[in-house]
Parts: C-alpha cells; sequence; structure tokens
C-alpha cells in the first residue's frame, strides 16, 4: 500500500493523484507502517489529498514516533514550539520532542 501511495503521489506509472495517493498512505498508516504514519500527519498538517486537521496531523506524528520516526519527531517539536494545533506554544515538549529526534543522530533537528 505504501509504495502504491508513493506512485500516486509522483505520478510514476499512474496520473497523478494526490487524494489517491492519501486513501493509499492511510492503509499503510493503519497497519502500523512508520513513513505512511508519518506522510498521513504531513498530508493533514499541509492539506495534500486531505483537508488541513492539526489535530489529525499530531495524532499521525506521535503514532509514527512512538516507532522511532525522527521526522515525525522533529515535526511534533515544529508544532509545540510555534502552539499550531495547540491552545497555546509549550517550549518543553518542543525541547523534549527536538532532543528525541537528535538523540536517534537523523533528521533534521540536528542536522545543519
Amino acid at each position: 500500500m505504501f509504495n502504491l501511495g508513493t506512485c500516486y503521489e509522483a505520478g510514476e506509472g499512474v496520473k497523478k493523484d494526490s487524494a489517491t495517493a492519501f486513501k493509499y498512505y492511510s492503509m499503510a498508516a493503519n497497519a502500523g507502517h512508520a513513513d505512511a504514519l508519518y506522510i498521513v500527519g504531513s498530508c493533514y498538517e499541509l492539506g495534500e489529498g486531505v483537508e488541513i486537521e492539526l489535530k489529525k496531523a499530531i495524532k499521525f506524528y506521535k503514532a509514527a514516533a512512538a516507532l522511532n520516526h525522527v521526522r515525525a519527531m522533529y515535526n511534533l517539536g515544529r508544532l509545540y514550539y510555534a502552539g499550531k494545533g495547540f491552545s497555546d506554544v509549550d517550549y518543553t515538549e518542543a525541547v523534549f520532542w527536538f532532543t528525541k529526534a537528535a538523540r536517534l543522530q537523523s533528521g533534521p533537528s540536528y542536522s545543519t
């Protein structure tokens, strides 16, 4: 399912279609695929293939982060830092997620 999502997202072998890509990514996410959980979170955050729903983005990022997905951790930190999807900013939570991502030594939270 995940690979079909990437095909529809990029238009590889099929007509590019973000809504169909989202459908396949969602199926993979429901099966616990970490990258799919992250991508579904990104889709909800950015409105790619679905309406923007920050609460759902956070839910999917947290599920991916529980599977040690570094970019999901970074995005959680970024959202907490900006207060997006929350009632207010939460620097403590932001630092927690940025630090956790950095400790896994991969991703945008520590690279220059």
